[in-house]
């Protein structure tokens, strides 16, 4: 309760202690209760325009949300589809992996630019390897991985990211 609600409140008891105890009804009286009542009204349209804004806050980080769930989706899908290490399609698979990673990041831009950048947060480690299709292979499967992790973080976090 709000501190203008509890001395509306108690004004309104005394007001109707004074009533009780007296048979006069003043202009005072009259003024103070129009105060009460307003700052009642008042009080009631914030918190109607409060619950409305939460409400369609609440709806947009849904839809965001599944937007998200359907690209961690696609993400996992990559992740499924790794190709072996001597296998042709290598390079289009870490083609797919970096297309991937750069829809999702025009994506979370477009949400917020917090989330984009908690996005792109790299891997700590990253392992050597020789060779250059065991690199491409190993450096497009740790961007996943990491993307796949730091997007699970905004979508478990979507008050503070979105």
């Amino acid at each position: 309760m709000s501190r203008a609600r509890r001395i509306a409140i108690i004004l309104m008891f005394c007001l109707i202690v004074k009533h009780l105890l007296s048979n006069e009804y003043g202009v005072f009286d009259r003024v103070l209760e129009i105060i009460i009542a307003g700052v009642v009204l008042a009080e009631g349209i914030v918190g109607l325009i409060t619950w409305l804004a939460n409400r369609k806050r609440k709806r947009l980080l849904a839809q965001r949300t599944g937007v998200l769930r359907c690209a961690m989706s696609n993400g996992q899908e990559l992740q499924r589809s790794i190709p072996a290490s001597g296998d042709s399609h290598v390079a289009d698979w870490a083609q797919a992996v970096n297309n991937w990673g750069k829809e999702t990041r025009g994506l979370l831009k477009s949400f917020s630019e917090h989330a984009e950048t908690a996005f792109s947060l790299p891997t700590p480690s990253v392992p050597y390897v020789t060779g250059s299709e065991g690199a491409v292979l190993v450096e497009a499967r740790l961007f996943l991985t990491s993307s796949l992790n730091n997007l699970l973080g905004i979508i478990e976090k979507p008050d503070v990211y979105l």
